[in-house]
C-alpha cells in the first residue's frame, strides 16, 4: 500500500516523465487497508464497464498515463482516509463517482483538492495525538493524586484512571472533523430534500444517495471549496487542541456497594471540593434513565454553579442514553491544564458497563477492533459482528434486547439500593442463538479482550 502526500498529488499531474519519477520515490509504503473498505470505495464508485474494442485499441498517451498512475495513488489514498471513518457514504460517493470507459475510477480537480487537504489533515492530526497522548501521560500521576486527595482513605484502592492512547486520541479528533462533514452533508441534504437528515426514512436517505450516484444532485464549485475547507489547518485547532478531546486523562471511582449512604458521601465530598474551588467542573452528565436511580440527585447538580461561579452553565446533567446505561460523569480541568473526566458508579456496575459497551460500540458503527486483527479474528470467531447485525435487521428483536439491556442495568443499580428480584435472563427476552450477546457472555468477553489489547498498547494505552 503506498501513502501520497498533498505535495505529491500536485507534482504527479505533472507532464513530465521525470515528475512521475521523483514523485515516486517519496512514496511511503505502510500497512495494507481493510480489504472491506476498499471495496467500499468500488461499490460506491459503481459497478466497472466493459472496454470497447476502439478504446482497447487505443494506446494511452503520456499525460493519460499520468493521470491513471495518479488516480491510482488517490484511490489507495482516499481508501486509508476512508479506514479513519473521515467521510460518511454520501461525501465518499461525491469523491469516488467518476469513471472512465475501462472502469476506472478518475478524480477531476475538485475532488483532487478535497482528497489532498484531507489527507493533510489526517496527517497533522496524527501528529497533534501523539504529542497530546504523550503529554497526558507525563501529566497522568499527577492528575490522579489531585483528585484522591479529596477522598478519605478508604476509597484509595477504588479508583482505575487512564491516559487516553495516542489512537484513541486521533479517533477523537477525527470524530471531530467528521462531526462537520455529516454537518456539510446534513445542510445539502435539507436544500435539496427540505427535510432533516438524522430524522429521513431509509427510504428518502438512499434517494439522496442515489441522486448524488446518477449525477441528479450535483456540488457547485463554492460547496466544494466549502468541503475542501472543513479539512483546513486552523491555528486556534493547534494551539487549543486540547479542548477537542475533554477526556484525555480519565479517573472512574468504583464504589464498593453503591448504596443511598455511600453515593450521598461521595456526592458531599464532590460539593465541598468544588464550594472550595478545588475541583474545576466544566459539565456533568448524570446518565439514567426509565426509573433507574442516579447516583447524583439532578436538583443537587443544578446548584453547583451557585458554589462556584467560576462553573459556566452546567448543561446536560440530565443526560440518558436509550440502552439505560448509567453512570455519574463530569468533565473537569486539572490543575495541570489537561481536560479530564470523572465518573463514579458501583463496582458491580461497572462489570455491567464494560460487557454492554462492546455492543454499545457497535450500535455507533466504531471500529472496536482498532484494524488490530487478533481482535478482529477474536470477535468474528465468536459470532459477535454477525449476530448484532442480525439484531439490528429485526426491530422487533433488536427491541427486546434493548429491553433485556435496560432492565439489567435497573436490576443492577436495584440490588445496590436494597431491592431483591431474579437478574434478567436473555432467553426470556429473544431466541437462544443469540446467548452470546448476554451481558454475562459479553463481561467476559471483556476481560479476555483486556487481555489482548494489553499486547497492543500503542493502541489502546
Amino acid at each position: 500500500m503506498v501513502k501520497i502526500g498533498p505535495s505529491q498529488v500536485k507534482q504527479v499531474f505533472q507532464t513530465a516523465a521525470t515528475a512521475v519519477k521523483s514523485t515516486v520515490t517519496k512514496f511511503e509504503v505502510v500497512k495494507s487497508p481493510l480489504q472491506t473498505l476498499k471495496q467500499d470505495v468500488v461499490e460506491i464508485a459503481g459497478v466497472q464497464k466493459t472496454k470497447s474494442a476502439q478504446t482497447a485499441k487505443k494506446t494511452p498517451s503520456i499525460s493519460e498515463n499520468l493521470l491513471s498512475f495518479a488516480d491510482k495513488q488517490l484511490t489507495q489514498t482516499l481508501t486509508e482516509l476512508g479506514e479513519k471513518n473521515l467521510f460518511n457514504k454520501e461525501i465518499l460517493a461525491f469523491l469516488t463517482r467518476n469513471r472512465n470507459d475501462g472502469g476506472e475510477l478518475l478524480y477531476n480537480k475538485l475532488q483532487r483538492n478535497v482528497i489532498s487537504a484531507a489527507l493533510k489533515k489526517v496527517n497533522k492530526l496524527r501528529t497533534i495525538a501523539t504529542k497530546l497522548a504523550d503529554d497526558a501521560k507525563r501529566a497522568e500521576k499527577d492528575a490522579v493524586n489531585e483528585i484522591k486527595a479529596l477522598f478519605p482513605a478508604k476509597y484509595k484502592d477504588c479508583f482505575e484512571h487512564r491516559a487516553k492512547s495516542k489512537e484513541s486520541t486521533f479517533d477523537k479528533l477525527v470524530n471531530h472533523v467528521r462531526e462537520d462533514v455529516d454537518k456539510f452533508r446534513d445542510e445539502l441534504y435539507k436544500e435539496h430534500f427540505k427535510g432533516n437528515y438524522k430524522k429521513a426514512s431509509d427510504a428518502d436517505k438512499q434517494k439522496f444517495f442515489d441522486s448524488i450516484m446518477s449525477g441528479k444532485l450535483q456540488l457547485e464549485e463554492g460547496q466544494w471549496k466549502r468541503l475542501a475547507k472543513i479539512f483546513s489547518i486552523s491555528k486556534h485547532e493547534l494551539k487549543n487542541s486540547k479542548e477537542l478531546v475533554k477526556d484525555q486523562i480519565g479517573l472512574r471511582l468504583l464504589l464498593p456497594t453503591g448504596t443511598k449512604k455511600e453515593t450521598a458521601e461521595v456526592t458531599d465530598i464532590i460539593e465541598k471540593a468544588i464550594s472550595g474551588q478545588k475541583l474545576t467542573v466544566t459539565r456533568v452528565s448524570n446518565y439514567s434513565k426509565d426509573g433507574i436511580k442516579p447516583y447524583v440527585d439532578n436538583k443537587r447538580i443544578a446548584g453547583w454553579q451557585e458554589l462556584d461561579h467560576r462553573i459556566p452553565a452546567l448543561v446536560n446533567y440530565n443526560k440518558s442514553k436509550d440502552n439505560g446505561y448509567t453512570t455519574f460523569q463530569m468533565n473537569i480541568i486539572f490543575k495541570n491544564g489537561f481536560p479530564g473526566e470523572f465518573q463514579m458508579r458501583s463496582r458491580k456496575m461497572n462489570i455491567v458497563c464494560n460487557g454492554e459497551h462492546t455492543f454499545y460500540d457497535l450500535l455507533e458503527n466504531k471500529d472496536i477492533t482498532k484494524g488490530v486483527q487478533e481482535l478482529k479474528e477474536y470477535y468474528e470467531n465468536a459470532g459477535v459482528f454477525g449476530l448484532v447485525r442480525e439484531l439490528k435487521e429485526n426491530p422487533v428483536t433488536f427491541n427486546s434486547y434493548m429491553t433485556y439491556i435496560k432492565d439489567s442495568y435497573k436490576k443492577t443499580r436495584d440490588t445496590a439500593l436494597g431491592a431483591e428480584y431474579p437478574m434478567p435472563v436473555l432467553s426470556n427476552y429473544i431466541d437462544e442463538k443469540f446467548e452470546i450477546l448476554s451481558l454475562e457472555n459479553l463481561c467476559k468477553m471483556a476481560d479476555e479482550v483486556k487481555e489482548i489489547q494489553k499486547r497492543h498498547p500503542d493502541i489502546f494505552g
